[in-house]
């Protein structure tokens, strides 16, 4: 048995830092940087097709500034001589970036995604291409602070990294038991906890029987790691979540879908916004490689017009994973609308051409209202929806407020001449931000034990 920390209130803090000592050991660089030519920086955007007509140019000294505000530009990465089976690819740059492989673009980067495993290909991966765009719109993602500067963006390099499995899980493990736990204590603090700020003088006496056990068992991996490394905290956590998955049937089943939401016209033109839907939706089913399980959501077709005209390969790939099931289309609406705004007429030609943009696609109409970001909502809706063929309204604009609280969860909504519509309304009353990655280890470990 390792030392335990016997002071419950301790446990919080001593599990954050380990799991940012974790974050250090995870990734370790290979060689050196990889070479990397650019071409010029355009405000007008072009397809991934017209790359191989543009003149490229090696990126010889660095940092290198490029770019006015939204301008686009095409990389190439000479991956010749090195093992990519198994690597990771770490690109440093402010602006965002998709990367192509043979025209099929197969992840993106962004703050939120700053590494991404590279798919093994028999015979390895000689080239990559890569597009990039002079915006950095996910500064709210959770550790970034860097914005886009006077001289455009800035690009550090393109490097290979190696990934350390065990810390990269034990990480996760530590960081998903450390989220739930937190979730106990502000539910027995009415909300009211922050873990910086004089926590260590509470006491915990008050805590569910599993939530003072959780603490136990974080404080037992912590204490493996810090003596015997991160192979015996592994074991330790292993024994850990197997005893919390052996403890009865679980209180509730939480199904997770992932969602992209992106504003057509926002921060950005619509050109930008064209770009973001090809970066998103390649994520997405770059997960969908990596995790079969994971189910993911679109909902505008104004944005598959533009992944049609920017990667078409990639509009090929979206319509096999939705007769897959792996990825649904939830919007009845060409654009996620505003209702307030537009007149009737304007939201029935919405209704009318995205209804139709989903038969041409995909042989059927979408059965689903989905808008989680709008500022009201017109009481003609449910007739709309109605007349149709959409059954099912989703939103989660309702949580926003911090002074009215919503009523209703699902409820039934009556239009303004009697017509019905089955709606729910999204509460988040906290936000885990987990990763899927977070969420696989979790289900793994559950599996694993059952």
């Amino acid at each position: 048995m390792y030392d335990r920390q016997p002071f419950h209130q301790f446990v919080p803090h001593r599990v954050d830092r380990a799991i940012k000592r974790l974050k250090e050991q995870i990734y370790h660089v290979e060689g050196d940087p990889l070479r990397v030519l650019q071409t010029k920086a355009t405000r007008e955007h072009r397809p991934v097709s017209d790359a191989k007509s543009l003149t490229f140019t090696e990126v010889k000294k660095t940092p290198r500034a490029w770019g006015n505000l939204f301008d686009q530009c095409f990389w190439t990465i000479d991956l010749r001589g090195r093992e990519t089976k198994g690597r990771f690819l770490k690109w440093d740059d402010l602006g965002e970036a998709t990367v192509f492989l043979d025209e099929m673009p197969i992840f993106g980067f962004d703050p939120g995604h700053h590494v991404q495993k590279l798919p093994n290909i028999k015979g390895g991966i000689n080239e990559l291409l890569v597009e990039s765009i002079c915006c950095r719109s996910g500064v709210w993602v959770p550790g970034e602070n860097r914005h886009m500067t006077a001289e455009g963006s800035i690009f550090h390099s393109a490097t290979l990294l190696t990934r350390d499995e065990k810390a990269f899980a034990l990480m996760h493990d530590l960081d998903t038991l450390l989220q739930t736990v937190l979730l106990m204590i502000r539910r027995d603090r009415n909300g009211e906890f922050d873990m910086f700020g004089g926590s260590y003088r509470e006491h915990f006496d008050s805590l569910t029987p599993l939530a003072r056990r959780m603490l136990v068992l974080l404080s037992d991996i912590v204490a493996a790691y810090e003596k015997d490394g991160i192979a015996a905290a592994c074991k330790v956590s292993a024994r850990a979540y197997k005893e919390l998955h052996g403890r009865g049937e679980p209180d509730a089943e939480i199904i997770l879908t992932g969602h992209a939401h992106i504003d057509l016209v926002w921060l950005w033109p619509e050109t930008t916004a064209d770009f973001k839907a090809v970066h998103s939706l390649s994520n997405a089913l770059s997960l969908m490689d990596r995790y079969p399980e994971f189910v993911f959501g679109y909902s505008q077709p104004a944005s598959y017009d533009a992944i049609e005209s920017r990667a078409p390969k990639l509009m090929k790939e979206v319509g096999r994973r939705i007769k897959s099931g792996q990825f649904e289309h939830a919007g009845c609406l060409y654009v996620e609308s505003d209702t307030q705004l537009p007149c009737g007429e304007n939201l029935l030609r919405s209704f009318e051409i995205g209804q139709l943009e989903c038969m041409r696609r995909f042989g059927e109409r979408s059965k689903v209202l989905w808008l989680p970001d709008v500022f009201g909502y017109s009481n003609c809706i449910p007739q709309l929806m109605n007349q149709f063929g959409v059954e099912y309204f989703y939103t989660t604009k309702q949580h926003w407020s911090n002074y009215t609280l919503f009523p209703h969860s699902s409820f039934v909504w009556e239009g303004q001449d009697g017509s019905e519509a089955l709606a729910h309304v999204s509460f988040m009353h906290y936000n885990l931000e987990a990763t899927p990655d977070q969420i696989r280890f979790t289900a793994d470990h559950h599996r694993q034990a059952g």
